[in-house]
């Protein structure tokens, strides 16, 4: 398979399909819309402005929600609420330092002023007890729309390079190499492996592993001690090995006893 192939099954998980060139499907509802690719790059980049605007106004609003004091502070017996609270604390804390670590946009529009962070590391030191019914309602559902659409524009951003990249012609796109992991370990892992480099036909080992589950057998830690079963003599106790260096000897006679080789006439009278 080709770059320019690998690229086309890539756009169509996404629900876009490749018809030439220039033109591409777009999956509308039930439907595909046939439309050019500067097109769909131009909605898919209104999209993402569309997003950021939304993302900016969520979380201009984080401070004013964590600082409300509405009358009635509440004890919280559900332990699932308490967590998702703190949790969703924790989450929008990490999101905003990815975010404006790895992005100097993301920064520059958002976290200049840093209050929305400060609130965030005020809010996480606090007790849930601090905090109104309606806060603690309000925040994770703030937590689930602000990741919802920094994963969604991650995806139009990734797609849009992929169609501008498609743009160039199948000859220019297949004169590049793409990096496809294939050494990623886990439960889902090498799926995208040939079938023969996870599974093969018992014909095509047989020659160098017939016999190998006998000779495993007949081991002499296996068989050690067992020699005397059959016979009336039971089972022996212990690792035998005779080690002849382990025979007694005189003392007296061990320069000519001792199977240890040693230097004797150093120590001789």
């Amino acid at each position: 398979m080709d770059t320019w192939q690998t690229l086309k099954l890539e756009l169509m998980i996404h629900g876009i399909e490749i018809v030439s060139e220039g033109v591409c499907k777009c999956k509308s509802g039930d439907r595909y819309v046939k439309m050019h690719v500067t097109k769909k790059i131009s909605q898919m980049e209104k999209e993402i402005r569309d997003n950021f605007h939304i993302f900016k106004d969520c979380w201009i609003r984080l401070p004013d929600i964590l600082a409300s004091n509405t009358v009635g502070s509440v004890s919280v017996t559900d332990i699932r609420i308490a967590r998702l609270f703190a949790a969703s604390i924790k989450g929008l804390l990490s999101l905003g330092k990815f975010l404006s670590s790895c992005s100097p946009f993301f920064y520059e529009f958002l976290f200049a002023d840093d209050k929305v962070m400060s609130s965030l590391s005020c809010a996480i030191n606090k007790d849930i007890t601090d905090f109104p019914s309606s806060v603690i309602n309000d925040i994770p559902d703030y937590r689930l729309v602000l990741d919802w659409i920094v994963r969604r524009n991650s995806i139009l951003v990734y797609l849009s390079r992929l169609l501008r990249f498609l743009m160039c012609g199948k000859l220019s796109v297949n004169m590049q190499e793409i990096k496809v992991a294939r050494s990623v370990q886990g439960p889902w892992a090498n799926l995208d492996l040939p079938m023969k480099e996870r599974v093969f036909e018992w014909s095509d080992v047989e020659e160098e592993v017939v016999g190998r589950q006998r000779d495993i057998r007949r081991q002499r830690r296996y068989k050690q001690g067992l020699e005397n079963y059959n016979n009336g003599g039971g089972v022996g106790e212990g690792y035998f090995w005779r080690e002849i260096r382990n025979e007694p000897y005189s003392w007296y006679n061990s320069s000519s006893e001792s199977p240890y080789p040693s230097r004797h006439v150093l120590s001789g009278y």
